[in-house]
């Protein structure tokens, strides 16, 4: 039987085999060493990526169909990780404090997406490497840039959203095991010699 590796699934063992085994094998809902708020942030980062998937799956939205979007994934979130509703302090206080951040989001998608094909939208890349298989869930992949001699069928971009407070420095990125890992993925999947990674952060 083949293993299978992943960024993040890396980073639970590497953390506590015990919280791996719950949290991916036995599907356990478990609170992280961060403690109860930093998993409630974390989970309304996740809720973004709803509202990403659908800009980029079925176009353009205005703003009150994001923020109704997000709140109802919100609310979803919410009871099935926590056992409480959107209404709680502190994720009624995330959703007022990120609905000023959709206007900024959306006009950022639009010009994000000029110029540019998508070639996936919340898709999963695996790639066998020994008796194990790498895979990741991009984001988004995008193909962008004239051709040139060195790559026939122009840049290939892999795009990863991060909310959060801080965005990690260059330095950071350049030794970060997710966004490696998205390299590599896009390089052998598309069989090229280099890739584009890009994060965007959304800071909530």
């Amino acid at each position: 039987m083949r293993g299978r590796l992943s960024p993040s699934a890396f980073s639970d063992y590497s953390f506590c085999p015990k919280y791996y085994e719950r949290l991916r094998v036995l599907k356990e809902p478990v609170a992280t060493s961060n403690g109860v708020e930093a998993d409630i942030r974390m989970r309304f980062g996740s809720a973004w990526h709803v509202l990403i998937q659908r800009w980029l799956e079925r176009g353009p939205y205005e703003y009150k169909d994001a923020k109704r979007a997000l709140f109802a994934r919100w609310g979803i979130s919410c009871r099935k990780y926590f056992g409480i509703n959107a209404g709680h302090p502190l994720a009624r206080a995330l959703l007022k404090t990120s609905y000023p951040r959709i206007k900024d989001f959306l006009r950022s998608m639009e010009s994000l997406s000029l110029n540019k094909r998508t070639l996936m939208v919340e898709r999963q890349i695996k790639v066998p490497l020994g008796n194990f298989d790498i895979a990741g869930k991009v984001d988004a992949v995008y193909q962008h840039g004239a051709p040139t001699a060195a790559n026939a069928d122009g840049i290939i971009e892999v795009i990863d959203w991060k909310s959060g407070r801080v965005a990690k420095d260059e330095e950071s990125l350049r030794v970060d095991t997710q966004v490696l890992t998205y390299a590599y993925l896009a390089m052998s999947h598309w069989k090229l010699s280099r890739v584009l990674v890009t994060l965007h952060y959304v800071m909530l």
